[in-house]
């Protein structure tokens, strides 16, 4: 029985590669996942050996929250001086690292997409974290060098002039080196500037401070003898790490970021792979109705039912090692071409040889084999159901069971009920985990397209007579036919369309979200923002010297400019880290309006040292309310009272603090955004020129308008968008093969049928019209069951989040563009079906069996 499932896979090479194809798709996509997040790992671990690389121990300032993208703060050179007496050290040096900006040979701010422009300090050896490549290390404030990688994008040549922005003016620099670190040409893909120490410290105004201290040990002394020696000479403030302590934590840091990233580039992969699972379900049931005479005839012969269900398996067995193997290779694939949509948004993320781990191959291989199998189980234990009278009938299809006819559209119903009820559980709920709420609503969106699957054959005859109404108008008769072909077996066309469900559906679920947040941006904009520019960075979130805002209140015409601080904290009884904000509230009025939800805007000129603003959810996460008192954790830690509390998820997210509190706890000394008011009656066209032309010593920072804002964050909510689009459309691809492979399939069991309708006078572009009409009417039927299914998990999810201020928007012209292209793929699957069917030799045809 083997041997006879694998020459059936054969003698069927096409059904074979269009179900291998299916699996084959949906592995990929996560073994692209999987391979591109543990690549990127790898080359942020070895960009974190090649940081410490001459150090046994590193030497950083201690935070009071745990951040993952906080820098500690810095550390006074007498610490250094400490760490250098001692006997077990060797030798000690100083780094410090902050932002800057470069201007590129084009004379715009070269962009790293989501990587910042670091400014980094040359360390001697034996320290070579970074390594000159090319020229030599920077000896004055007149001095740079760049990564190479920025160095040959800009086509910049050791003596060049370059023009730098630290913490002020672009100023210009001689380019003496190129660097590297490690084995890479740049650092994660961003773009570095390396100083020499000294100058450094007066352009960042940290005199005789640095930011890390990297130590060597003396030959002789382990890396634990150094730590603890270290350990008894640094202030409260400091901590030190062995330098594979230090890797092994920046290593984790990145792990838990790319955690989030690996997490959602597989639930695409999970969406693939249940769209290929309908596909191979669809297939193997297709199949199994051709090959009744063949099955009873195995069962006449002497084949028992436990056999025919252990040939039927074989094949699924084979077919998903296949697609699985294929998959897992097509994975590299992916990865590239995810990693290069990641580009083309912006995210340069950091690379080296491709890594696939033992986890990757065994959770492709099981995924691959267990969706084939579990596809084809329902498939294979009908085909035990022949019996070998049927041999002797012609065109019979096996039995539908007790399931089919009775148990299914039971379950269907309470599958559809659970599902809703779970994912509006999980979404709309208050209590539990958030983690526990996420997998809920995930089991129940899940569970409820199951239920509306099980449910869709009994809806496929009255919305065929809908969906096919207009082709029938135009075509009388080969409407009418293709809308009757399309009800012939009702089963058969819900399963085709539910892969086209499932896709359209989280396209269209994605797209009412987007749009949702859209619209919650420029209302948080209209309601809070009263200024009449704001100065950000040129990539809309970075952050821009705080000179900036200087700069800006010196224009005439400008009446006033509030400079704003952000930084990442923590506080005390809220879930997950938040954002403090640091403000001058003389001036904060003129440019932003508070929504009160617990104050009024005249309590701003009574905030003292230690009062605080909050946010509403994050003062409704810590359980604050007005009078209480907040422990607030960010570089180092304090306790505030809670003055008033507000609705922003904008601009001021998190809470507000006045800029000495804020300094206080935080030493970022950049601001996000200076937001400015013009004077009555000023000419806003000629206010906004001078402001640009104020801005041209601060290259990364540039002014907008409301409207300007408004159109940069819908922007960029589009590219997002685009992204989703992209990943989804694997699912997409999926649904299309669906349907080719069921047309296909559909082709040859009517090879008869098509023969004698051109015998009476059918002609080809009748039989092609014929094929391609069913399969539109199968896409449009999909389409609808994904326009309602998606419309409701966008309406569920922005139901759960109304209390952030996302909307139920639904963009109708953006859904009608969707619901048109997911007819045209309609159109596309039934090309290659349809060409087959018209080229059918009439006599050959009418002979077939």
């Amino acid at each position: 029985m083997i041997r006879l499932a694998l020459r059936g896979l054969r003698a069927r090479r096409l059904r074979s590669l269009l179900t291998a194809l299916a699996v084959l798709l949906g592995v990929a996509m996560i073994s692209g996942t999987f391979v591109l997040t543990d690549t990127i790992k790898a080359a942020f671990d070895d960009l974190f050996v090649a940081q410490n690389r001459g150090a046994d121990a590193v030497v950083t300032g201690r935070l009071a929250v745990d951040s993952d993208f906080t820098t500690p703060p810095s550390l006074d050179a007498a610490v250094l001086e400490r760490v250098a007496r001692l006997p077990e050290v060797a030798r000690a040096a100083g780094q410090l690292n902050d932002r800057a900006a470069v201007v590129g040979s084009d004379g715009e701010v070269v962009q790293t997409g989501g990587a910042p422009t670091v400014a980094a300090t040359y360390m001697p050896p034996p320290f070579t974290a970074i390594e000159i490549k090319t020229g030599r290390p920077p000896a004055n404030d007149g001095e740079v060098a760049l990564d190479a990688d920025t160095a040959q994008e800009e086509g910049f040549e050791v003596g060049d002039r370059v023009r730098v922005a630290a913490d002020g003016p672009v100023r210009e620099f001689t380019l003496v080196g190129l660097a590297t670190f490690g084995t890479q040409s740049s650092l994660g893909g961003a773009t570095v500037v390396v100083f020499d120490l000294a100058s450094a410290q007066r352009i960042f105004d940290k005199p005789n401070q640095v930011d890390f201290a990297f130590v060597a040990a003396r030959e002789g002394v382990t890396d634990l003898d150094l730590k603890r020696a270290i350990q008894g000479v640094l202030p409260a403030d400091a901590q030190v790490r062995t330098s594979a302590e230090q890797a092994e934590a920046l290593s984790d840091d990145i792990g838990e970021a790319l955690g989030f990233l690996t997490t959602g580039l597989l639930a695409f992969g999970f969406i693939a792979v249940l769209v290929g699972a309908f596909l191979i379900f669809n297939t193997f049931s297709i199949t199994i109705a051709q090959r009744t005479r063949e099955l009873a005839l195995l069962r006449m012969l002497g084949a028992s039912r436990r056999q025919v269900l252990t040939s039927v398996l074989a094949e699924a067995l084979v077919l998903g090692m296949l697609g699985a193997v294929a998959g897992l290779v097509a994975g590299f694939g992916i990865a590239r071409a995810i990693d290069a949509l990641f580009g083309v948004i912006g995210l340069d993320l950091p690379s080296t040889d491709a890594v696939v781990a033992t986890r990757t191959v065994v959770v492709c291989l099981v995924t691959g084999i267990v969706v084939t199998i579990a596809g084809a189980l329902g498939p294979a234990l009908r085909a035990t159901r022949v019996t070998p009278i049927e041999a002797l009938r012609e065109g019979m299809a096996p039995p539908r069971g007790t399931f089919g006819r009775r148990a299914a559209p039971v379950l269907a119903a309470i599958a559809i009920l659970a599902g809703v009820a779970m994912t509006a559980f999980g979404l709309l709920s208050d209590g539990g985990g958030e983690t526990a709420k996420l997998i809920t609503a995930a089991g129940g969106a899940v569970v409820l397209v199951l239920g509306i699957a099980l449910l869709s054959p009994a809806l496929v005859r009255p919305a065929a007579r809908v969906l096919g109404a207009p082709l029938v108008r135009v075509t009388a008769l080969v409407g009418r036919l293709a809308r009757e072909n399309a009800t012939r077996n009702p089963g058969r066309t819900a399963v085709t369309s539910a892969a086209m469900m499932i896709g359209l559906a989280v396209v269209l679920f994605v797209t009412v979200f987007a749009n949702g947040l859209r619209e919650r941006a420029e209302r948080i904009l209209e309601q809070t923002f009263a200024g009449d520019l704001a100065v950000l960075h040129e990539d809309g979130f970075s952050t821009i010297p705080a000179a900036v805002a200087g700069a800006v209140g010196r224009v005439p015409g400008v009446a006033a400019v509030t400079g704003i601080r952000a930084a990442e904290a923590e506080v005390a009884g809220a879930s997950g880290d938040t954002f403090g904000n640091g403000v001058d509230f003389a001036t904060l009025p003129a440019v932003y309006r508070f929504d009160w939800v617990d104050g009024e805007d005249a309590l701003l000129g009574r905030l003292g040292p230690r009062d605080v603003l909050m946010e509403e959810g994050t003062a409704e996460s810590a359980r604050l309310a007005v009078g209480d008192a907040a422990r607030i954790a960010g570089v180092r830690e304090g306790r505030f009272t809670v003055r008033g509390i507000y609705r922003d998820d904008g601009i001021l997210t998190g809470f507000t603090l006045p800029v000495a509190a804020f300094d206080e706890l935080f030493d970022e000394k950049r601001i996000v955004s200076a937001l400015v008011d013009l004077e009555p009656g000023a000419d806003a066209g000629r206010a906004a020129a001078a402001v640009e032309a104020a801005l041209e010593p601060f290259p990364e920072a540039r002014a907008r308008n409301q409207a300007g804002l408004e159109e940069e964050t819908g922007a960029q909510i589009t590219q997002i968008l685009g992204l989703f689009y992209a990943l989804l459309a694997m699912s997409v691809l999926i649904s299309a093969v669906g349907i080719v492979n069921t047309l296909s399939l559909s082709v040859h069991e009517r090879t008869r049928e098509l023969g004698l309708l051109r015998a009476i006078g059918m002609t080809r572009r009748d039989v092609r019209r014929l094929i391609r009409y069913e399969s539109v009417i199968t896409a449009a039927f999909g389409a609808v069951l994904g326009l309602v299914l998606g419309l409701f998990f966008a309406w569920v999810v922005t139901r759960a989040l109304a209390g952030e201020g996302i909307v139920f928007a639904v963009p109708a012209a953006q859904v009608a563009v969707l619901l048109v292209l997911a007819l045209l793929v309609g159109v596309a699957a039934a090309v290659l079906p349809a060409r087959k069917a018209s080229r059918l030799d009439v006599l050959e045809a009418v002979a077939h069996e």
